[in-house]
């Protein structure tokens, strides 16, 4: 029970640098899950033909157009993974010269505006250029928000905190998970890649909180 109390406590009495990271984090992690839960659909009908309402089941047709779909949205998912790699090593030199939450907001930016870019395109070719701003994105979400608390946390509340902190990753998901496909359904119609554009504005409304954070500390300071 003392553990339990102290826990709560430390929730309830949470430093400002992780309760910042709440609604941007929300944000951030629809449009993630919005695209790695839809973004194969999506491409099965915007662009290889795929009827919004199809029945796969027993329709070899469709079939083919779903597996089409799927099968490039790894090679776009794989692509965004190899930009992060790439843009993660810029990072530290972009965040001491502009600070780390706008190259944290900035990044959720480019993600958003990949992710919203999916939603025009009619080439698969074309979808690997939004992935690179997903990729940008995906770089910044798993580095800066770690280095931005840590900086900011004495080393003894450290583990303490960054496990708080990620329950900002996982009630988002799980709200994600409950509300996803009734959006699309009742509201986009099962047009799946109009759900990630939703996700890709969300990520966009993300970065630009990220960067009115900063703006506003150095007003103030």
């Amino acid at each position: 029970m003392g553990a339990l109390k102290e826990l709560i406590n430390n929730i309830i009495h949470m430093p400002r640098v992780i309760r910042i990271f709440w609604i941007p984090q929300l944000f951030t992690w629809f449009g993630l899950f919005s695209m790695w839960l839809y973004f194969g659909l999506g491409i099965a009908q915007n662009i290889y033909g795929l009827p919004p309402s199809a029945v796969i089941q027993g329709h070899p047709l469709f079939s083919r157009e779903l597996m089409k779909g799927v099968a490039w949205g790894g090679i776009c998912f794989a692509t965004y993974q190899g930009v992060s790699c790439l843009f993660a090593f810029l990072l530290p030199t972009i965040a001491r010269r502009i600070g780390g939450k706008t190259t944290y907001g900035l990044t959720l930016v480019m993600g958003g505006i990949g992710l919203v870019g999916a939603l025009f395109v009619r080439s698969p070719d074309l979808l690997l250029v939004c992935m690179v701003g997903v990729g940008i994105a995906w770089a910044g979400i798993m580095t800066m928000p770690y280095s931005i608390i840590a900086a900011a946390i004495s080393q003894r509340k450290r583990g303490v905190y960054m496990g708080i902190f990620n329950i900002t990753i996982t009630v988002p998901q799980i709200i994600c998970a409950l509300v996803l496909s009734v959006i699309t359904q009742y509201f986009f119609h099962n047009h799946a890649m109009n759900l990630v554009g939703l996700g890709g504005a969300c990520m966009l409304a993300g970065g630009c909180l990220m960067v009115l954070i900063q703006w506003r500390e150095t007003a103030k300071s």
